[in-house]
């Protein structure tokens, strides 16, 4: 803990934007969708989504979905980086353990299923970006953890 904290919320800002710069493209490779596992189920989505929209039926080239893999990848590389941002930025108050919590659960989410009232889990062929961050939600988990920390006495 005390490495990835020095790493990556180190006070020295330099220091701290050189560091998520070597590591970006590490987390990048680990998290974010190849195109080899784009799954077909999303060109049909595409599709549906045209026609849906009164489009008619399209047929997509391989120069389209080019172009939509490229922009799935992009949408989840600014959703993850946001996520990068803001738990390294340091007016963000939560502890160390907090942010490393939070992130190791957010890297671990998909959408949001709400007939079972919660989210998928990701998988390397999820195309979707990363959740949206919820500052007033996080507050609320952390609220939570420090009251049950404090009746163990943790």
């Amino acid at each position: 803990m005390d490495r990835l904290e020095n790493i990556f919320l180190n006070q020295d800002e330099r220091k701290r934007e050189r560091n998520l710069e070597m590591f970006r493209d590490k987390i990048y490779d680990a998290l974010i969708i190849k195109r080899e596992n784009f799954p077909g189920s999303y060109f049909e989505l595409q599709k549906r989504i045209a026609r849906e929209q009164g489009h008619g039926n399209v047929e997509i080239s391989e120069e389209m979905r080019e172009r939509m893999m490229e922009t799935a990848i992009k949408d989840q590389k600014a959703s993850l980086d946001s996520w990068v941002e803001y738990l390294t930025e340091e007016d963000v108050a939560y502890p160390a353990w907090f942010k490393f919590y939070i992130w190791n659960q957010v890297i671990k989410l998909s959408q949001f299923n709400k007939e079972l009232g919660k989210f998928k889990s990701r998988t390397d062929s999820t195309v979707g970006w990363f959740s949206d961050i919820n500052r007033a939600a996080l507050a609320k988990i952390l609220d939570v953890y420090g009251q049950f920390l404090g009746e163990f006495n943790i």
